[in-house]
């Protein structure tokens, strides 16, 4: 869906006004919290280094989704298309295809600089970029990386192929049951002994329900051209499985070195730890969506939310401060004194 301020490059001089808040990430979470912003008359505007909703469209075609209201049953396609028209109704500010490289605080402000030096300065930055783009990666040797893919996207186009799964979690089993849907002759590969109740229990009982093979218990050691070889963690017992595809569903991490480089905390999960707000260690700056423990869509829209009700607070706060530091300040009332004089003729 064309947006109509696709790919513009934000301008933004250092003596404009500022934004009240820059959002980084125009998912679910960052969408919503510049709609809650612009509700409540904060100036807002969301950048993305992809697309509207990029991570959502990297979906397997036609994957349903549940527990997002209004959606509920329905496809990811029909929920992309929502927002976006969204996005368009409420006249939200978001430019796609816009890479933030760094930020830093100057005075009251943040400056954002994207990778082609244009800035953004405004008063508060929600980092809700997602985890999706930086999946974990296999650390054996790969003798034929274009055997090996991260995301499945369209699961036809492996019909009657023999395709193996290296993971355990919902990705991977959603992916073995789309796989197995179209004919493909699927293996699912799961290093631990059981499946965890990190996955979804209805999906794992349709997997065991299945003729899809399950391998548990085994460390992949290494792909050779159209081969997985796995090593029992038991016995060390060896097999080598034939594969003319090979998906790698293993967890997503989050970009620590960006996250480092505005000085955020980060967790053993590489996500930034953040209070019952979602505010960073660094004042001012929140994280909403993936970043948080929190990966699903609903969470995170209601997280957008409940953000720009928080900054709304914290700049009408901020604002009163100002203004009564203004007022007790020696200089000021000397000069209302005066001027007031002036306008008496005392």
């Amino acid at each position: 869906m064309a947006h109509s301020i696709q790919n513009n490059t934000p301008v933004t001089a250092s003596n404009s006004k500022p934004l009240d808040i820059l959002i980084i990430g125009a998912g679910p979470a960052g969408i919503s919290c510049a709609s809650r912003a612009k509700e409540l008359n904060l100036t807002a505007t969301v950048v993305d280094a992809n697309t509207i909703l990029h991570t959502i469209k990297q979906y397997p075609k036609h994957k349903i989704l549940f527990g997002v209201p209004g959606y509920y049953g329905k496809t990811w396609e029909k929920f992309v298309a929502g927002m976006e028209k969204n996005v368009l109704d409420f006249g939200l500010k978001v430019f796609e295809n816009t890479d933030i490289k760094s930020i830093k605080k100057n005075s009251e402000l943040f400056v954002s600089t994207t990778r082609n030096g244009k800035k953004f300065h405004s008063k508060k930055v929600v980092v809700a970029t997602g985890i999706n783009d930086n999946p974990k990666k296999l650390a054996v040797p790969i003798k034929d990386d274009k055997l090996v893919k991260y995301q499945l996207k369209d699961a036809s186009k492996y019909k009657n192929k023999k395709i193996t799964i290296i993971g355990g979690g919902d990705c991977a089993i959603e992916a073995a049951l789309q796989l197995d849907e179209c004919n493909a002759q699927v293996t699912l590969c799961h290093r631990k002994l059981k499946f965890t109740g990190n996955a979804n229990p209805s999906n794992i009982q349709k997997l065991l329900d299945s003729d899809i093979k399950i391998i548990f218990n085994c460390n992949t050691t290494q792909i050779t051209k159209k081969c997985v070889h796995l090593a029992d963690k038991k016995t060390g017992k060896t097999t080598k499985l034939p594969a003319e595809r090979v998906f790698v569903f293993i967890g997503k991490r989050a970009n620590s070195d960006f996250l480092n480089s505005i000085g955020l905390e980060l967790q053993e999960n590489s996500k930034p730890k953040c209070n019952e707000k979602l505010e960073s260690n660094v004042p001012g700056i929140y994280v909403a969506g993936d970043l948080t423990n929190e990966p699903l869509i609903l969470p995170a829209v209601y997280q957008g939310f409940k953000i720009a009700g928080t900054i709304k607070k914290e700049i009408n706060k901020e604002a009163m401060q100002e203004s009564q530091d203004t007022v007790s300040s020696p200089s000021k009332i000397n000069a209302v004194s005066k001027n007031a004089s002036a306008a008496t003729g005392i």
